[in-house]
């Protein structure tokens, strides 16, 4: 007759192989795992054992967010403040999945629960407010977006991105000098960020401060000569001060850097045509046109067109 434990043996493997599975799955589903996908599936697992758990919804939600798989982060994010209506994390995460499918009416009331909620958690409370300016921004409410940036610069006043949203939020309004100090702050913090160093070199040349918009828009292409915006950006300063040739030469590189600038190869025919070459001009015009539409540059292109008819 086999020993009892014998005939227990097997079972008994099963249940502690399931067991150790569980506690793997639950290691692995509280994002201990640097694989966001394998989380995901680990997650799910826990999930199909017990519905009624909440953690596992949740890690589960932020590696989609991290996956940018947002609609099934929010049904799941959703099933976490359904059941804990006090969680900021989650509100969050889910308002950073409304806010990037450009929901941006959504993406305000979860910000603003975040910062009714988490007044104590200053990355949490900062982000909130600076998360829900950018939305404003999009929806063209620039005083609410000033304020929010406001905010969270109070809060964060190390934090470079803060100060470089408001300046934006400040260049939209047309209020060009104080774009100038915000993004001269942000460029202190973090030098080496393209789009505050566009944005400085924009407000600039607003003022018609076009050599220190050179100056600037020059050390943007030094962090990365593959900018094409920057060269465009720079270009287009050398034609405010008639310098054709040299905005030419930056509409080039922009042109190398990416055949497909509708916007510089009507700049690069604009300045052509003003420096006495229309043939080259209209080549540009033309090609403008069967390039991709942006910021207007193809009805900018046929008005050029006429005046060279």
């Amino acid at each position: 007759m086999r020993p009892l434990v014998s005939l227990f043996a097997p079972a008994l493997f099963l249940t502690l192989m399931s067991a150790m599975a569980s506690a793997d799955d639950r290691t692995v589903c509280r994002r201990n795992s640097d694989d966001n996908r394998a989380s995901i599936a680990a997650c799910t697992r826990l999930i199909a054992k017990n519905p009624n758990a909440v953690e596992p919804y949740k890690n589960r939600g932020i590696a989609l967010v991290i996956e940018r798989d947002y609609v099934r982060a929010i049904a799941d994010l959703t099933k976490v403040v359904t059941a804990n209506p006090s969680d900021a994390d989650a509100y969050f995460q889910r308002a950073i999945s409304y806010d990037s499918l450009k929901d941006e009416t959504r993406a305000i009331a979860d910000f603003t629960r975040v910062i009714e909620l988490a007044p104590n958690d200053p990355v949490i409370f900062s982000y909130a407010y600076y998360h829900r300016a950018n939305a404003h921004d999009r929806n063209d409410r620039t005083d609410l977006a000033i304020s929010d940036f406001t905010r969270a610069i109070d809060i964060s006043p190390k934090s470079a991105s803060h100060y470089s949203g408001r300046g934006y939020a400040y260049l939209r309004k047309g209020a060009n000098a104080a774009a100038i100090a915000d993004f001269k702050k942000s460029a202190e913090l973090d030098p080496r960020d393209i789009m505050t160093l566009i944005g400085l070199g924009a407000a600039h040349h607003r003022l018609k401060e076009y050599d220190d918009a050179i100056a600037v828009y020059t050390r943007a292409i030094a962090v990365d000569p593959k900018d094409a915006f920057a060269y465009t950006s720079r270009g287009s300063t050398h034609l405010a001060k008639d310098d054709y040739q040299r905005a030419i030469e930056d509409f080039d590189k922009t042109i190398a850097i990416n055949p497909r600038a509708t916007l510089a190869t009507v700049l690069r025919g604009q300045a052509r045509m003003l420096s006495g070459d229309p043939t080259k001009a209209r080549a540009d015009f033309e090609a403008a046109l069967a390039l991709p539409d942006a910021s207007g540059a193809h009805d900018f292109a046929r008005t050029l067109l006429a005046r060279l008819r």
